[in-house]
Protein backbone atom coordinates (compact mmCIF):
# COMPACT_ATOMS: atom_id res chain seq x y z
CA UNK A 1 0.00 0.00 0.00
CA UNK A 2 1.77 3.39 -0.89
CA UNK A 3 2.02 5.85 1.83
CA UNK A 4 -0.15 8.97 1.90
CA UNK A 5 2.03 12.05 1.13
CA UNK A 6 2.37 15.30 4.02
CA UNK A 7 0.02 17.38 1.67
CA UNK A 8 -2.84 14.65 1.45
CA UNK A 9 -3.15 13.86 4.39
CA UNK A 10 -2.81 17.50 5.45
CA UNK A 11 -5.78 18.20 3.13
CA UNK A 12 -7.76 14.97 4.62
CA UNK A 13 -7.32 16.34 8.44
CA UNK A 14 -8.29 19.94 7.44
CA UNK A 15 -11.47 18.99 5.09
CA UNK A 16 -13.20 15.57 5.77
CA UNK A 17 -13.87 16.86 9.46
CA UNK A 18 -16.27 19.39 8.71
CA UNK A 19 -17.39 18.81 4.97
CA UNK A 20 -19.91 16.20 5.56
CA UNK A 21 -21.69 18.75 8.28
CA UNK A 22 -21.26 22.15 6.36
CA UNK A 23 -24.16 21.19 3.96
CA UNK A 24 -26.91 22.19 6.63
CA UNK A 25 -28.03 25.00 8.40
CA UNK A 26 -28.30 24.62 12.37
CA UNK A 27 -31.38 23.70 12.52
CA UNK A 28 -31.76 25.69 16.22
CA UNK A 29 -30.77 29.01 14.70
CA UNK A 30 -33.20 28.71 11.75
CA UNK A 31 -36.47 28.41 14.46
CA UNK A 32 -34.96 31.44 16.58
CA UNK A 33 -37.48 33.99 16.52
CA UNK A 34 -36.70 37.98 17.87
CA UNK A 35 -40.58 38.27 17.96
CA UNK A 36 -41.03 35.87 20.55
CA UNK A 37 -37.64 34.78 22.24
CA UNK A 38 -37.32 35.65 25.81
CA UNK A 39 -33.56 34.78 26.50
CA UNK A 40 -30.75 36.55 23.95
CA UNK A 41 -30.43 34.45 20.64
CA UNK A 42 -26.79 34.67 20.31
CA UNK A 43 -24.04 35.25 23.10
CA UNK A 44 -21.08 37.50 22.36
CA UNK A 45 -18.48 35.74 21.38
CA UNK A 46 -14.47 36.13 22.05
CA UNK A 47 -11.27 36.24 19.36
CA UNK A 48 -13.32 37.19 16.22
CA UNK A 49 -11.46 40.35 15.87
CA UNK A 50 -12.67 43.98 15.73
CA UNK A 51 -13.61 44.50 11.72
CA UNK A 52 -17.09 47.01 11.84
CA UNK A 53 -19.16 48.76 10.03
CA UNK A 54 -21.26 51.57 10.50
CA UNK A 55 -25.00 50.37 10.67
CA UNK A 56 -28.46 52.68 11.59
CA UNK A 57 -29.50 51.58 14.93
CA UNK A 58 -29.94 53.74 17.97
CA UNK A 59 -29.23 50.74 20.39
CA UNK A 60 -25.32 49.81 20.81
CA UNK A 61 -25.95 45.96 21.63
CA UNK A 62 -27.99 45.90 18.32
CA UNK A 63 -24.84 47.54 16.67
CA UNK A 64 -22.93 44.75 18.26
CA UNK A 65 -24.62 42.22 17.19
CA UNK A 66 -24.96 42.58 13.48
CA UNK A 67 -20.85 43.29 13.24
CA UNK A 68 -20.53 40.14 14.84
CA UNK A 69 -22.70 38.16 12.59
CA UNK A 70 -21.02 40.22 9.37
CA UNK A 71 -17.29 38.76 10.78
CA UNK A 72 -19.05 35.39 11.34
CA UNK A 73 -20.14 35.66 7.66
CA UNK A 74 -17.11 36.69 6.36
CA UNK A 75 -15.63 33.34 8.34
CA UNK A 76 -18.69 31.21 6.63
CA UNK A 77 -20.12 30.00 10.03
CA UNK A 78 -23.08 31.07 8.34
CA UNK A 79 -25.72 29.37 11.28
CA UNK A 80 -23.89 31.25 14.33
CA UNK A 81 -24.11 34.48 11.85
CA UNK A 82 -27.93 34.24 12.00
CA UNK A 83 -28.40 33.88 15.29
CA UNK A 84 -26.64 37.25 15.60
CA UNK A 85 -27.88 39.01 13.10
CA UNK A 86 -31.24 37.33 15.11
CA UNK A 87 -30.23 38.94 18.37
CA UNK A 88 -29.67 42.13 16.62
CA UNK A 89 -33.03 42.55 15.45
CA UNK A 90 -34.46 41.12 19.25
CA UNK A 91 -32.55 43.71 20.22
CA UNK A 92 -34.09 46.67 18.24
CA UNK A 93 -36.61 45.61 15.58
CA UNK A 94 -36.68 48.84 13.24
CA UNK A 95 -32.57 47.69 12.67
CA UNK A 96 -32.96 47.26 9.07
CA UNK A 97 -29.75 45.82 8.43
CA UNK A 98 -29.94 43.55 10.78
CA UNK A 99 -32.57 42.11 8.97
CA UNK A 100 -30.69 42.12 6.00
CA UNK A 101 -27.91 40.32 7.61
CA UNK A 102 -30.33 37.36 8.58
CA UNK A 103 -31.71 37.33 4.95
CA UNK A 104 -27.92 37.43 3.57
CA UNK A 105 -26.74 34.30 5.35
CA UNK A 106 -29.54 32.25 4.41
CA UNK A 107 -28.47 32.92 0.43
CA UNK A 108 -26.71 30.37 -1.40
CA UNK A 109 -22.72 30.54 -0.23
CA UNK A 110 -19.60 28.91 -1.32
CA UNK A 111 -20.54 25.68 0.49
CA UNK A 112 -24.21 25.23 0.81
CA UNK A 113 -26.50 25.67 -2.30
CA UNK A 114 -29.94 27.89 -1.81
CA UNK A 115 -32.05 25.29 0.15
CA UNK A 116 -35.49 25.66 -0.11
CA UNK A 117 -36.51 24.68 3.23
CA UNK A 118 -34.99 28.28 3.98
CA UNK A 119 -36.54 29.93 1.05
CA UNK A 120 -39.44 31.32 3.06
CA UNK A 121 -37.61 32.84 6.10
CA UNK A 122 -35.19 34.40 3.67
CA UNK A 123 -37.91 36.46 1.18
CA UNK A 124 -39.37 37.17 4.74
CA UNK A 125 -36.41 38.53 6.32
CA UNK A 126 -35.14 40.99 3.18
CA UNK A 127 -39.14 42.25 2.75
CA UNK A 128 -38.80 43.17 6.76
CA UNK A 129 -35.73 45.08 6.21
CA UNK A 130 -36.95 46.44 2.80
CA UNK A 131 -40.14 47.85 5.02
CA UNK A 132 -37.50 49.43 7.44
CA UNK A 133 -35.41 51.22 4.60
CA UNK A 134 -36.33 54.60 4.88
CA UNK A 135 -34.84 54.82 8.44
CA UNK A 136 -31.45 53.57 7.34
CA UNK A 137 -28.91 55.52 4.98
CA UNK A 138 -28.97 55.56 1.42
CA UNK A 139 -25.91 53.27 1.13
CA UNK A 140 -27.94 50.90 3.28
CA UNK A 141 -31.14 51.16 1.14
CA UNK A 142 -28.76 49.91 -1.80
CA UNK A 143 -27.55 47.73 -0.09
CA UNK A 144 -31.15 46.13 1.31
CA UNK A 145 -32.33 46.59 -2.36
CA UNK A 146 -29.74 44.87 -4.22
CA UNK A 147 -30.37 41.50 -1.61
CA UNK A 148 -34.17 41.70 -2.50
CA UNK A 149 -33.27 40.50 -5.73
CA UNK A 150 -31.78 37.77 -4.89
CA UNK A 151 -34.92 36.01 -3.26
CA UNK A 152 -38.69 35.06 -4.91
CA UNK A 153 -41.71 34.65 -2.76
CA UNK A 154 -41.65 30.79 -3.85
CA UNK A 155 -38.53 29.44 -4.16
CA UNK A 156 -38.15 28.51 -8.10
CA UNK A 157 -36.49 25.44 -8.87
CA UNK A 158 -33.85 27.22 -11.22
CA UNK A 159 -32.30 30.50 -9.29
CA UNK A 160 -30.12 31.33 -11.37
CA UNK A 161 -31.40 34.36 -13.02
CA UNK A 162 -31.98 35.02 -9.25
CA UNK A 163 -28.41 34.94 -8.16
CA UNK A 164 -27.55 36.74 -11.65
CA UNK A 165 -29.83 39.61 -10.83
CA UNK A 166 -28.26 40.11 -7.33
CA UNK A 167 -24.54 39.91 -8.89
CA UNK A 168 -25.59 42.86 -10.99
CA UNK A 169 -27.22 44.93 -8.74
CA UNK A 170 -24.13 44.37 -6.24
CA UNK A 171 -22.41 45.87 -9.15
CA UNK A 172 -24.79 48.26 -9.71
CA UNK A 173 -23.86 49.14 -5.85
CA UNK A 174 -20.41 49.26 -6.63
CA UNK A 175 -20.72 51.92 -8.87
CA UNK A 176 -22.45 53.92 -7.00
CA UNK A 177 -20.20 53.95 -4.20
CA UNK A 178 -16.81 53.01 -5.12
CA UNK A 179 -15.25 53.28 -2.04
CA UNK A 180 -17.41 50.67 -0.14
CA UNK A 181 -15.00 47.84 0.46
CA UNK A 182 -18.26 46.00 1.89
CA UNK A 183 -19.97 46.34 -1.03
CA UNK A 184 -17.19 45.49 -3.48
CA UNK A 185 -16.71 42.08 -1.48
CA UNK A 186 -19.94 41.01 -1.23
CA UNK A 187 -19.79 41.55 -5.28
CA UNK A 188 -17.46 39.33 -5.30
CA UNK A 189 -18.69 36.51 -3.29
CA UNK A 190 -21.96 37.04 -5.57
CA UNK A 191 -20.07 36.54 -8.81
CA UNK A 192 -17.96 33.37 -7.10
CA UNK A 193 -21.52 32.09 -6.14
CA UNK A 194 -22.82 31.59 -9.38
CA UNK A 195 -19.79 28.94 -10.09
CA UNK A 196 -18.71 27.97 -6.77
CA UNK A 197 -15.32 26.07 -6.81
CA UNK A 198 -14.90 26.77 -10.72
CA UNK A 199 -13.00 29.63 -11.34
CA UNK A 200 -11.01 28.57 -14.00
CA UNK A 201 -10.51 26.03 -16.60
CA UNK A 202 -8.41 23.30 -17.03
CA UNK A 203 -5.75 24.61 -18.75
CA UNK A 204 -5.26 27.33 -15.70
CA UNK A 205 -7.14 30.13 -18.08
CA UNK A 206 -9.54 31.90 -15.91
CA UNK A 207 -13.47 31.62 -16.82
CA UNK A 208 -15.94 34.57 -17.24
CA UNK A 209 -16.22 36.45 -13.62
CA UNK A 210 -12.59 35.32 -12.15
CA UNK A 211 -10.40 38.54 -13.65
CA UNK A 212 -13.58 40.60 -11.88
CA UNK A 213 -13.51 38.68 -8.35
CA UNK A 214 -9.44 39.06 -8.33
CA UNK A 215 -9.37 42.60 -9.57
CA UNK A 216 -12.38 43.20 -7.13
CA UNK A 217 -10.91 42.00 -3.78
CA UNK A 218 -7.23 42.73 -4.89
CA UNK A 219 -8.54 46.44 -5.00
CA UNK A 220 -9.82 45.66 -1.23
CA UNK A 221 -7.21 44.35 0.27
CA UNK A 222 -4.65 47.30 -1.20
CA UNK A 223 -6.84 49.59 0.26
CA UNK A 224 -7.69 47.34 3.82
CA UNK A 225 -4.97 45.10 4.39
CA UNK A 226 -7.10 43.43 7.06
CA UNK A 227 -10.02 43.14 5.85
CA UNK A 228 -11.23 39.22 6.81
CA UNK A 229 -13.70 38.97 4.16
CA UNK A 230 -11.98 40.12 1.37
CA UNK A 231 -8.89 38.30 2.43
CA UNK A 232 -10.90 35.06 2.83
CA UNK A 233 -12.46 35.17 -0.70
CA UNK A 234 -9.40 35.82 -2.30
CA UNK A 235 -7.52 32.78 -0.93
CA UNK A 236 -10.61 30.86 -2.47
CA UNK A 237 -10.58 32.67 -5.86
CA UNK A 238 -7.18 31.85 -6.45
CA UNK A 239 -5.99 28.48 -4.43
CA UNK A 240 -7.53 26.10 -7.15
CA UNK A 241 -4.93 27.29 -9.90
CA UNK A 242 -2.70 30.17 -8.66
CA UNK A 243 -2.07 29.17 -4.78
CA UNK A 244 0.63 31.53 -4.35
CA UNK A 245 -0.67 34.71 -5.32
CA UNK A 246 -2.88 33.49 -2.03
CA UNK A 247 -0.16 33.73 0.05
CA UNK A 248 0.10 36.89 1.49
CA UNK A 249 -3.74 36.66 1.99
CA UNK A 250 -3.38 33.62 4.19
CA UNK A 251 -0.46 35.34 6.37
CA UNK A 252 -2.28 38.57 6.80
CA UNK A 253 -5.87 36.49 7.69
CA UNK A 254 -3.80 34.26 10.09
CA UNK A 255 -4.07 36.55 13.45
CA UNK A 256 -7.47 38.60 12.06
CA UNK A 257 -9.79 36.28 13.90
CA UNK A 258 -8.24 33.79 16.04
CA UNK A 259 -11.41 31.94 17.56
CA UNK A 260 -13.13 31.61 13.63
CA UNK A 261 -12.32 28.09 13.53
CA UNK A 262 -12.58 28.29 9.26
CA UNK A 263 -10.38 31.49 9.20
CA UNK A 264 -7.96 29.84 11.50
CA UNK A 265 -7.50 26.96 8.97
CA UNK A 266 -7.42 29.30 5.66
CA UNK A 267 -3.53 29.86 6.11
CA UNK A 268 -2.78 25.75 6.59
CA UNK A 269 -5.43 25.30 3.72
CA UNK A 270 -3.41 27.70 1.30
CA UNK A 271 -0.06 26.40 2.73
CA UNK A 272 -1.27 22.34 1.62
CA UNK A 273 -2.00 23.79 -2.07
CA UNK A 274 1.08 25.11 -2.25
CA UNK A 275 2.39 21.76 -0.97
CA UNK A 276 4.54 23.74 1.86
CA UNK A 277 3.51 20.61 4.36
CA UNK A 278 5.56 21.86 6.76
CA UNK A 279 4.60 25.49 7.13
CA UNK A 280 0.83 23.73 7.69
CA UNK A 281 1.75 21.94 10.84
CA UNK A 282 2.07 25.09 13.11
CA UNK A 283 -1.47 25.69 12.30
CA UNK A 284 -2.84 22.36 12.82
CA UNK A 285 -0.52 22.23 16.27
CA UNK A 286 -2.85 25.77 17.09
CA UNK A 287 -5.70 24.14 16.77
CA UNK A 288 -5.74 22.31 19.43
CA UNK A 289 -5.84 24.96 22.09
CA UNK A 290 -8.36 26.50 20.27
CA UNK A 291 -10.74 23.77 20.33
CA UNK A 292 -10.32 24.24 23.98
CA UNK A 293 -11.16 28.28 24.05
CA UNK A 294 -14.34 27.54 21.75
CA UNK A 295 -15.67 24.76 24.70
CA UNK A 296 -14.85 27.35 27.10
CA UNK A 297 -17.56 30.03 25.05
CA UNK A 298 -21.26 30.42 25.83
CA UNK A 299 -23.57 27.99 25.21
CA UNK A 300 -24.32 28.19 20.96
CA UNK A 301 -21.00 28.64 19.69
CA UNK A 302 -19.67 25.11 19.11
CA UNK A 303 -22.76 24.09 17.14
CA UNK A 304 -21.67 26.83 14.80
CA UNK A 305 -17.76 26.66 15.21
CA UNK A 306 -17.75 22.70 14.84
CA UNK A 307 -18.13 22.98 11.30
CA UNK A 308 -14.97 24.56 10.43
CA UNK A 309 -12.68 24.41 13.25
CA UNK A 310 -9.35 22.56 12.90
CA UNK A 311 -8.23 19.35 13.90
Amino acid sequence: MRRMNTGMLLWLLLVVPWAAQAMIHDPRAIAADPATADAPIAPRLEGLGDYSVEVTTDNEDSRFFFNQGLRLTYGFNHSEALRSFKEAVRLDPDNAMAYWGWALVLGPNLNLPMQEAVAEQAFAAVQAAVLRKEGASEREQHLIDALATRYAPKAPADRTSLDVDYAQAMAAVVARYPDDLDAATLYAAALMNLSPWNYWAKDGAPLTHTPTIIDTLEGVIQRKPDHPGALHYHIHAVEAVHPRDGESSADALAPLMPNAGHMHHMPAVDAQRRAYGAYAVPYLHAGRPLRGRLRSQPAGLAGGFQLHRPV
